[in-house]
């Protein structure tokens, strides 16, 4: 098949669930791409093309979150046969694209482990290349928690009818590049329409926290919670910055010095947006319940340590 075609078929299908899961949810929370079908389809044809990982990553853990929502178990059940079959084209498209999505249907072969009436709620925080999103990910196939990453940015968005690209210096269709490196562009931290966005992502975590069990990765949410005496746990994923570097070069397929920029960069990036909204360190390890060293167990091990930390959680609860 040409590629040209596949893309504009996937990007169809994609558009077309979303919109289907949308109308079922009845809400204005989390739909993904709010312009008509031709423009959005386009859209995701372009994000195919800079990034497919890391857009068919955050697409598809959005689009998940939305469907496990849905009170109607028929609409549920229809839905949620579309979204594997979708999962299957992708992995047609590109199996190591596929291995990074929500994985929906590996969390119903799970199962739900938290018990009924417990209140379990993750906060991760990363540095940049220790495999940290992969492990958010792992984590709710594992455990069924729903899981949110910078995807609450447009959640939060959509939910107080915002339009992010009215933002002064928010541009979704440019970025920096270096290589197959992309850094999404937003507005400088420390101005107004940063903080308007900051504060709005508060808002959501708040919201999302009282209301369901989740995992929040990054967006100080350990922080918020704190403030706003949630119980949550917060754990801290770390490298050391060797290994961070080899993952980064597989990732990218890029250059060793081109990894050491883009994590000396983002981790950078981190510390100062942390620093900035919570007037802590970044990773200073009293902040947390547990630091882990994802290069030693792996993300599978990760994950077991996490469902134990849980499972103390769960008894003195």
């Amino acid at each position: 098949m040409n590629n040209n075609y596949f893309e504009k078929d996937l990007a169809t299908r994609i558009y077309e669930l979303d919109s289907k899961i949308y109308k079922a949810t009845g809400s204005t929370l989390g739909k993904v791409f709010p312009a008509v079908k031709t423009v959005s389809v386009n859209q995701i044809i372009q994000q195919l093309r800079s990034d497919k990982n890391r857009f068919l990553k955050t697409e598809m853990i959005l689009l998940s979150n939305m469907l496990s929502t849905l009170p109607d178990s028929e609409e549920y059940e229809t839905l949620l046969e579309e979204y594997q079959e979708l999962e299957d084209q992708i992995y047609s498209y590109d199996a190591d694209a596929y291995n990074l999505t929500a994985g929906l249907k590996a969390i119903r072969q799970k199962g739900k482990p938290i018990p009924p009436g417990k209140k379990i709620i993750v906060c991760l925080s990363r540095q940049y290349g220790c495999r940290g999103q992969e492990t958010g990910v792992a984590l709710a196939k594992r455990t069924g928690l729903t899981f949110y990453d910078k995807d609450i940015l447009s959640i939060a968005a959509r939910h107080y009818n915002m339009d992010l690209d009215a933002f002064d210096g928010y541009d979704p269709s440019e970025s920096a590049a270096s290589g197959s490196f992309w850094i999404p562009r937003f507005p400088k931290l420390g101005s107004l329409a940063h903080d308007k966005l900051f504060f709005m992502e508060r808002e959501m975590i708040q919201k999302i926290a009282q209301e369901e069990n989740c995992i929040f990765l990054g967006r100080c949410a350990d922080h918020i919670l704190k403030q706003m005496q949630i119980p949550h746990i917060s754990i801290f994923l770390c490298a050391p910055f060797e290994k961070r570097v080899l993952v980064e070069m597989s990732r990218f397929d890029c250059t060793q010095a081109q990894a050491k920029k883009n994590i000396q960069q983002f981790d950078r990036s981190r510390q100062a947006f942390y620093k900035y909204y919570t007037n802590n360190t970044w990773g200073s390890p009293e902040l947390y319940n547990a630091c882990l060293n994802t290069s030693i167990y792996g993300v599978e091990g990760t994950v077991d340590l996490i469902q134990q930390i849980i499972q103390i959680r769960y008894e003195e609860a």
